[in-house]
């Protein structure tokens, strides 16, 4: 591809990212969301379901928003269900990518990718509105190829943790 015709999507991923509506499509939500989390502890979802690579590296990550400090955690539940320190959400691999995976929380999608050293960074963040869905957008534009390219200011990475979010 052209470096005009990256930058045009990378352009139009970051429209995508501060709010751009291009389509219709809505999240897979599982569950009501509440600000305290998930209430029942709810079984984590195994590495079949999570699929390569990111079943590698477990159902319990480390959230560290400002790129180093931890201040947060994600676990992975059965049937697409999220649990974070912050509230219950949803997750669902992306299909054009198993190297990505979007989880959402706080009516806050986040599109993460994961790399070979088993860490994931933030490369898409986008707040739904009328309920569309960064994946449609991603379809819509045809950015799949170009997810890999992504170099972004958003500092927010993972890793895998056995201990995130026991108490």
């Amino acid at each position: 591809a052209s470096s005009s015709a990256i930058m045009a999507a990378v352009s139009a991923a970051h429209a995508v990212a501060s709010g751009w509506s291009g389509s219709n499509a809505k999240p897979k939500i599982k569950s009501k969301a509440t600000r305290r989390g998930i209430s029942e502890a709810a079984p984590e979802a195994s590495s079949e379901e999570l699929g390569e690579p990111w079943g590698r590296g477990g159902a319990r990550w480390v959230w560290a928003h400002d790129g180093t400090r931890p201040n947060g955690w994600i676990v992975f539940c059965q049937g697409g269900l999220l649990q974070t320190k912050w509230m219950e959400g949803s997750w669902q691999p992306l299909e054009q990518d198993p190297a990505c995976i979007l989880v959402t929380f706080n009516d806050v999608e986040h599109l993460l990718r994961l790399d070979a050293s088993l860490r994931f960074r933030l490369i898409l963040k986008r707040r739904l509105e009328n309920g569309m869905s960064i994946i449609k957008d991603i379809q819509d534009l045809g950015l799949q190829p170009t997810l890999r390219r992504f170099s972004t200011a958003i500092p927010t990475v993972g890793w895998a943790s056995e201990t995130a979010g026991k108490r």
